[in-house]
Order: structure tokens, then C-alpha cells, then sequence
């Protein structure tokens, strides 16, 4: 059997969270990637991932996957984490064991996707992670590209979710898109800006196998 996996629920100030700074030499982070800071700080290699966040009366709740129960990862925090993040957390962590899903079974879904595609393109450099409607426009000569930004979005989707198997997609629609800007280390330790696509897709899944599901959830 699988070790269990486990749902944690969590609130802190979103203004303490929006303070954490990142040591870049003065660059900027975007929210998801000080978060993801912010959590590793408390909890270590149990940090929930991967996780949805939003803002709702100055607080930021956090819905996330890991391997440990609020009382480990309380536990955690209070040895590793900082005073001021400790002292916010203290009621305010929780947790579920994610139960044991049966094929056939259907549950909705949310899920945040950034859908980037490498290509080896002349206007990019070879390998690049480029926006899956932007390269599926170089491919189609100027004025012959008949797909909208939806359609190609969701066949991105399905193409992701049909690689790591345990669910078919029963019906799911694209709740919106936004502009996000992402700063992530290089091997130098350097922040670099990527400016992309983010998607929102919400829908009903039906599970196909059980553990893969699991390792689904855990990705």
C-alpha cells in the first residue's frame, strides 16, 4: 500500500507572506514561488505540493497535498520555522488522509495550469518552454490558424493529463486566463522574469486506477 497522503489546510496574514523577502539581489518574486519560500521555511522536504492559494479577508488560505499530518508538520514548524510565521500558524493547521479512491469514481476538479511547450523555433532559443497557443501559431503559416486560445489550451490539458494516467476527463471548460509573471533561480543562483499564460480550468473527472490518481494528486 501506498504511504498515505494527506489534504492540510493552513491560514497566515497574507501580509506577513507578502513581506518574506527573497534573497535575489533586489528582484522581484511572484506570490506563488514566495509561498512556496514561505512553506518550505516551516515545514522542509514536507512542504504541501503542490498547493492552491487565495486571498480572502487579508488572509491567505492554502490548500495543498504532503506526506505528513498537521501534527508532524506543526511540529516541524516550531523546530525550523520562523517566530513570527510559527506564533500565525498555531490553530490554524489542518489536515485530512486523502481516502482511498475507486475506479469509476467522479469528482470535480480546479486546477491553476501554466501550459508551455518546448519548441525549437527560430525566434527561441532551442528547448525553450514557450506558451503551448504561441507555438501552435508558428507552426501554422500567417493567417491559416484556425484554433482559438481555449482549444488549444484544453487539448494541452487533456495531452498532460492522458501522459500521467489514473483519470479521463469527463467535461471540464477554461474559467480564465491571465498574464503572471514568474522569477525562478538559474544554476547561478540569479533570478530570471518569465513572463507567461496562466490557465483556469475547472470540470469532473472520473477516476480509471487508483494509485495513479494518487501520484496525480502528488504531482
Amino acid at each position: 500500500m501506498d504511504k498515505p497522503l494527506y489534504m492540510i489546510q493552513l491560514q497566515l496574514p497574507a501580509k506577513l507572506v507578502f513581506q518574506k523577502q527573497m534573497h535575489s539581489k533586489g528582484s522581484g518574486t511572484d506570490d506563488g514561488y514566495r509561498l512556496h519560500a514561505v512553506l518550505t521555511g516551516l515545514f522542509g522536504d514536507s512542504a504541501p505540493k503542490p498547493f492552491h492559494f487565495r486571498i480572502m479577508d487579508r488572509q491567505m488560505e492554502v490548500l495543498g497535498y504532503t506526506d505528513q499530518d498537521a501534527n508532524t508538520l506543526m511540529s516541524n514548524a516550531r523546530l525550523f520555522g520562523e517566530p513570527a510565521m510559527v506564533t500565525q500558524l498555531e490553530g490554524h493547521l489542518y489536515s485530512k488522509i486523502v481516502p482511498e479512491v475507486s475506479p469509476g469514481q467522479r469528482l470535480g476538479f480546479r486546477v491553476n495550469v501554466i501550459p508551455t511547450v518546448r519548441t525549437c523555433s527560430n525566434k527561441y532559443r532551442q528547448g525553450a518552454e514557450v506558451d503551448a497557443w504561441l507555438a501552435a501559431r508558428l507552426r501554422h503559416p500567417e493567417g491559416d490558424f484556425p484554433l482559438n486560445r481555449e482549444e488549444i489550451y484544453r487539448d494541452w490539458l487533456q495531452k498532460a493529463i492522458e501522459r500521467q494516467g489514473g483519470v479521463r476527463l469527463i467535461s471540464y471548460g477554461l474559467e480564465g486566463v491571465r498574464g503572471i509573471r514568474l522569477f525562478r533561480r538559474d544554476q547561478e543562483g540569479v533570478f530570471k522574469r518569465s513572463d507567461q499564460r496562466e490557465a483556469m480550468f475547472q470540470g469532473t473527472l472520473e477516476v480509471t486506477d487508483g494509485q495513479a490518481f494518487r501520484a496525480l494528486l502528488r504531482r
